[in-house]
């Protein structure tokens, strides 16, 4: 019910109305019934204002009969709120109500309605209708209206949204007609003969209005002449079309000149030479903003106006250095001149890179040059045809207007996530796994905010929901940064994946693909937006997705990409929805539709638009492509002329270089005898090569081994071009990672080559450990070849037997960057397996990948903004990442072991463990899992930074964790939190010292105990005497504690028992005076004192007193005085055998029988003579009290202290206030030490004696290791030194 507060709208005193009616709608959402609780909820919410005016209100708590208590509450409530309504005003406020210029008539109706309840009219409709006829902004309308006499409200309102409607239907119909013109300016000439002759001149020369030739006639008088108007060359002046500037007053000065002024130049000459290009300068105006287009560079957004005159591309200085923009190659000289229309100065080139361009699902490689300049970034000709942004052709509007038809003709189908109309699908789960809830990851703080908006949209759009009670299936989450500052959601399903039991169904191959679509001409492709999300689980199959977040737990509506039988389900789905059109398959969430006419075609296209918005499914426009004529799709290019194979599906194998040396040549012969077997004469072909590598053989690459090598590549490229990919065969992915680039080879059994791909690594992929390489290789090749994979069992393959144990294992623990790539594949179901190096096929084109192919996949980019978000929130917020970085490279510790990760030899003893969890950054950061390990220079800082809020050692240890690592940490810690002395302060100390248990003294009334009790209510106080032998108690009520009172109780105790050899008191007032003192050295009895602050030392009486005051407040319960009720309880106690003892007080302090108030036989018993008692009474005391101190030491965990003399300790002290340590923060030195009694000085303040419990000893420095102690070797024993 909390999360809901967000959806009630905040109380103000002038809103109550509206508050109102939003509390209304929660109290019925959540079904609350009772009348006490919806006025506690109205109350509550509204805060402590609602709460002090309503029961300030008199009539608050007496509800009048027949009103329920909410319905009272509310009525009070709307009397102190609601004014007193005037009608007259509120009758002029509503003859003032307009329609606004933006504003809708239904919003324009809902105001009036509003209004009109407060004016009182006699007929509100009539009056309601005369203000939407006279203020409405369309005259039209107003017209409409007017010629429909005596309609009702409901008709008018009907009409006026029907009209409304229309007019918003025209006007998309007549942007989309406008969106086919780029731009259309009113040429007006002042003078009208002009115009005249331009008439006359529609098929005449432009240039020198000669009607025998037409412009491109090389006899053309005026081709190189000067315009005498605006200065340009190619035309004579009384045939100049160019329109000047206003601000133009020299007809015959160059119009390029005024032109380049003003920054507005639209025009292109052809290049001179290779060298030189002409571009636009682009103009400033705000009306080119229309035609700019977002393209993705380097992974970076940058917008660019397409530029159809320019021969290359251009970005600007400010636009290149605001966005970090990735690259493949970079040319910091550049020889090739730019030149800007008409001007003879060239450009200011700063660099030429190389680098991707994407826009929607196509990407190309191409060169971009930097300019110096701040002004808008051009993509020239060739780049916008090769991006589909600019096309060139007669029929072009024609197809362009289609596609504008059917977005404005299917408005929902290409809006948001959609969802499949009454169908849920279902998720087969395997009850005989047992559910397991894993461990909650913690969110970084930084990225909270983040996460919870994602969940929220998330929410709005239907695809998640909370979770409420309990659920047997929880997996944790990971969060991975985009560039626009949000958070992409991933769940970890690896766990709930393996009781996901994989359904099978049927999955077009490509012989069906091409024996469906052979002999159209007309394709298109739909892609389904996030076609996953588009599909409703049955809530059944819903709690196997529930993951963890800070904010509590959720659970997927709708098919996820994490779940193993998604490809599977979707694609039956949505096969099933497709059903009975003809001309149309779908492979997973892309649609092919294909024809051999457009009529045919777009017959089948509106078909299957209509049929997909019916069941309620969306499109990604960006993404489809409409009525084209050749469509790559699966690994081949279907057109017209039939089926091509795609050129990258065997572009590693033809941009293959030669080997360099003989480790190669064996590469290159294990790769061409992976497939040899359809490959004819192979031995014959490859013996130049074979030659290569025999002993002895000095290397030499000829023209020989050149013309086999290109036979060899021809012969491969000619097998993978025939190759069909067939779903009932054994599907291998065979993968590898070389210094310069990564490889793939999709093969199936025997040994037949579908496809290969290969990547060369960016700068910060070559930093990878080679793990992670291989990983990468991995996760790229699967995402490469998906179309093949997704939704089929295959095997990967790979030459790295650490990554067959990391890829196979659910729960090992690895390196962050590792485990981004790991979660990847979750979607894939595949069997890892390892294979030689040396059979390796994909070995040589990881060795020598294609140097132009850097397309990188939006993951890639992804997967480094994870791990250095995750280095970034990993780094203490005093220190920056640039300072771990330095001292991290720095560092000598770190620096072997980055080198280890990346040379693959061995890592230090340290770090061994820990070889699969170890990444390193961009930057030189390296990092286990998401922690970064810190360089031995910051460790202690880190540590101090992490113990500033003082926590315990284990906390600070769980802080560190969660954020860095290094060698030794634990070991670090625990010395900086028994070093830190604020810490030794404010912490009790738990344990305890081991109970000293006290011999039995030689007979009764020698010890005495003596302690007091009270004050009690009465002021009266009790004055205890209790024989330590016999355990004979005395009790004596006195009236205060003055040394008098207790010297005159004491000596008559005396005189009536006779005088003990010793009394034990505490350090209380009456004992510590002179008087005291002098009392018993008269009577040579010896006075001993407790050590301070330690009541244990007095055990005997202080047990007693507990006794004692237990029988007080029973007496005070039983309604007795208890001056009185203390006698009749020591006359029972004193005749109780002891637990200790197990004999009466009072029989061992007389030795005698005490008659008591309970029967007995007389002269029947016969006492032992004293020495058996004695005896037997030590025995019981003994065992008792070893007994008591061993379960007591037990259950206090009591230890024997280890304080010295010299020791540098913390005493305890009492508490005063809330802000009181149990410790005093200022140490003391210990000058003696007498068993638990401990002596400290602290400088110029006086000694403190205190049992040893009292004492807390503290280190003033990090303790070091021992010296390791030197045995002498046993065949030296009976050696003498």
């Amino acid at each position: 019910m909390e999360q809901d507060k967000d959806y009630i709208l905040p109380f103000e005193p002038s809103n109550w109305e509206k508050w109102k009616r939003s509390i209304m709608i929660f109290i019925l959402s959540q079904n609350i019934t009772k009348d006490t609780q919806k006025q506690a909820i109205i109350l509550h919410r509204g805060g402590q204002e609602l709460q002090d005016i309503f029961f300030g209100i008199p009539e608050h708590g007496n509800p009048p009969d027949g009103t329920t208590v909410f319905q009272h509450t509310i009525n009070l409530l709307d009397q102190h709120f609601i004014p007193k309504v005037n009608p007259v005003f509120e009758r002029h406020v509503f003859r003032k109500i307009r329609q606004e210029v933006n504003e809708s008539v239904g919003q324009f109706i809902s105001k009036l309605r509003q209004q009109v309840a407060k004016c009182g009219f006699a007929d509100a409709d009539t009056e309601m209708c005369d203000q939407i006829i006279e203020h409405c902004t369309s005259d039209e309308l107003r017209r409409k209206l007017l010629e429909k006499n005596n309609l009702s409200l409901s008709e008018i309102i009907e009409e006026a949204k029907r009209f409304e409607l229309v007019v918003q239907q025209a006007d998309t119909l007549g942007k989309n007609g406008k969106e086919m013109v780029n731009k259309v300016t009113k040429y007006e000439k002042k003078k009208q003969y002009k115009m005249e002759k331009l008439k006359t001149r529609s098929k005449a020369c432009y240039r020198c209005g000669n009607e025998n030739h037409l412009k491109n006639d090389p006899s053309c008088p005026a081709k190189d002449k000067k315009c005498g108007r605006c200065g340009l060359i190619g035309h004579f002046k009384a045939y100049c079309r160019t329109k000047l500037p206003a601000n133009t007053k020299e007809p015959g000065k160059r119009y390029s000149q005024q032109m380049s002024r003003s920054n507005k130049i639209n025009a292109v000459e052809e290049a001179k030479s290779d060298d030189e290009a002409i571009v636009f300068q682009i103009s400033k105006k705000k009306d080119l903003v229309t035609n700019l287009v977002i393209c993705k560079v380097g992974g970076t957004d940058v917008k660019f106006l397409i530029d159809s005159g320019s021969s290359c591309n251009i970005v600007s200085e400010q636009t290149w250095k605001r966005n970090k923009i990735n690259y493949e190659k970079k040319e910091s000289e550049v020889s090739q001149k730019l030149y800007a229309y008409s001007s003879k100065k060239p450009l200011e080139v700063i660099e030429k890179v190389r680098t991707t361009i994407k826009v929607s699902d196509r990407e190309e490689i191409v060169d971009i040059f930097v300019v110096k300049g701040n002004n808008q970034s051009l993509l020239g000709y060739e780049t916008s045809v090769k991006l589909g942004l600019l096309k060139i052709g007669l029929n072009i509007n024609e197809i362009t207007s289609k596609t504008f038809q059917y977005k404005s003709k299917y408005p929902n189908l290409f809006n948001g996530i959609g969802k499949l109309k009454g169908k849920q699908v279902q998720l087969h789960i395997n009850e005989v796994i047992k559910p397991v809830a894993q461990q909650h990851r913690r969110i970084p703080i930084h990225l909270r905010n983040q996460l919870e908006n994602e969940l929220l949209r998330l929410e709005k759009l239907d695809i998640i929901e909370k979770v409420d009670g309990p659920t047997p299936w929880v997996s944790p989450i990971v969060l991975v940064p985009k560039k626009n500052g949000e958070v992409r959601l991933c769940v970890d399903m690896r766990r709930p994946n393996a009781a996901i039991e994989r359904v099978r169904h049927v999955t077009p191959t490509i012989d069906d693909i091409i024996s469906a679509v052979y002999g159209s001409k007309v394709f298109s492709k739909l892609d389904l937006n996030e076609g996953y999300h588009q599909l409703e689980l049955e809530c059944a199959s819903r709690s196997i997705t529930t993951f963890s977040t800070h904010v509590g737990l959720r659970r997927y509506k709708r098919l996820n990409f994490g779940i193993n039988s998604a490809a599977e389900v979707f694609q039956d789905e949505i096969r099933q929805v497709l059903v009975n059109i003809p001309n149309v398959m779908n492979v997973s969430d892309d649609i092919l539709i294909y024809a051999k006419s457009q009529d045919e075609h777009d017959n089948i296209l509106e078909k299957v638009l209509s049929r997909l918005q019916e069941k309620g499914l969306t499109l990604n426009y960006e993404k489809c492509l409409f009525s084209v004529k050749k469509l790559i799709f699966f690994g081949y290019q279907f057109s017209e002329q039939g089926v091509e194979i795609d050129k990258k599906k065997i572009e590693a194998f033809i941009q293959l270089k030669p080997p360099s040396n003989v480790s190669e040549v064996r590469s290159v012969l294990g790769m061409i005898n992976y497939c040899g077997r359809f490959i004819p004469n192979l031995a014959e072909k490859t013996k130049p090569l074979r030659n290569l590598i025999t002993a002895n053989r000095k290397w030499s690459w000829s023209t020989t081994e050149q013309t086999a090598f290109e036979e060899l590549k021809e012969s491969i490229v000619k097998n993978v071009s025939n190759a069909y990919y067939d779903i009932h065969k054994q599907t291998e992915l065979i993968v590898d990672a070389g210094p310069e680039g990564i490889a793939a080879i999709l093969a199936q059994s025997p040994n037949k080559i579908i496809a290969c791909a290969s990547k060369a690594l960016n700068q910060v992929e070559k930093r990878y450990s080679q793990i992670e390489k291989e990983m990468l290789a991995a996760v790229w090749a699967v995402q490469h070849f998906k179309l093949y994979l997704l939704g089929s069992n295959f095997i990967l393959k790979t030459d790295n037997k650490p990554l067959v144990s990391i890829l196979s294992s659910q729960t090992k623990e690895t390196s962050v960057r590792l485990e981004r790539f790991r979660l990847k594949l979750q979607g894939y179901n595949f069997k890892v397996v390892h294979t030689k190096g040396n059979t390796n096929p994909s070995d040589f084109m990881s060795r020598h990948p294609i140097i132009n192919n850097m397309k990188n996949n939006d993951w890639d980019s992804e997967v480094e903004e994870h791990v250095n978000t995750i280095a970034e929130l990993a780094i203490p917020k005093t220190m920056t990442r640039k300072e771990v970085a330095e001292h991290s490279n720095n560092d000598e510790e770190i620096t072997k072991a980055k080198k280890a990760l990346l040379e693959k030899t061995l890592l230090e003893s340290e770090y061994r463990p820990f070889k699969d969890e170890l990444a390193i950054t961009s930057d030189g950061l390296l990092l286990k899992q998401n922690k970064i390990v810190i360089p031995k220079t910051l460790r202690k800082k880190v540590v101090k930074l992490a113990h500033t809020g003082h926590q315990g050692i284990e906390k600070t240890k769980s802080l560190l964790r969660s954020k860095v690592w290094f060698p030794n940490m634990n070991k670090m810690v625990t010395a900086e939190t028994n070093t830190c002395i604020p810490c030794q302060a404010a912490t009790p100390k738990t344990s305890t010292n081991p109970i000293m248990s006290s011999e039995l003294p030689p007979g009764p009334w020698e010890n005495l105990d003596l302690d007091f009790g009270g004050p009690f209510p009465n002021g009266k106080y009790t004055l205890v005497i209790i024989d330590e032998y016999s355990r004979y108690p005395i009790v004596r009520i006195i009236n205060n504690l003055k040394t008098e009172t207790v010297v005159y109780e004491l000596k008559k105790m005396f005189m009536e028992f006779g005088l003990p050899e010793c009394i034990k008191t505490d350090n209380g007032p009456p004992m510590n005076g002179t008087l005291f003192s002098q009392f018993l050295n008269s009577f040579g009895i010896k006075h001993r004192k407790v050590m301070p602050c330690w009541p244990q030392a007095n055990g005997t009486v202080e047990r007693f007193m507990r006794t004692l005051g237990k029988a007080i407040k029973t007496s005070i319960i039983s309604q007795k005085k208890w001056e009185e009720a203390i006698d009749e309880f020591l006359m029972s106690y004193r005749t109780t055998p002891h637990t200790t003892t197990k004999a009466t007080p009072a029989s061992l302090m007389f030795r005698g029988k005490f008659r008591t108030w309970l029967p007995e036989m007389k002269n029947i018993e016969t006492n032992d003579d004293d020495e058996e008692t004695d005896t037997r009474i030590r025995q019981n005391d003994t065992r008792n009290k070893n007994i008591s101190a061993t379960n007591s030491d037990a259950r206090h965990a009591a230890t024997e202290h280890e304080l010295e003399v010299g020791d540098t300790v913390l005493v305890k002290q009492k508490e005063i206030n809330k802000y009181s340590t149990p410790f005093n923060p200022e140490p003391l030195e210990i000058i003696e030490v007498k068993g638990t009694m401990i002596t400290g000085r602290r400088d110029d303040q006086g000694q403190v004696t205190r049992n040893a419990s009292h004492f807390k000893k503290i280190t003033t420095e990090e303790p070091r290791r021992g010296e390791r102690l030197k045995r002498t070797p046993k065949h030296f024993e009976d050696y003498t030194v």
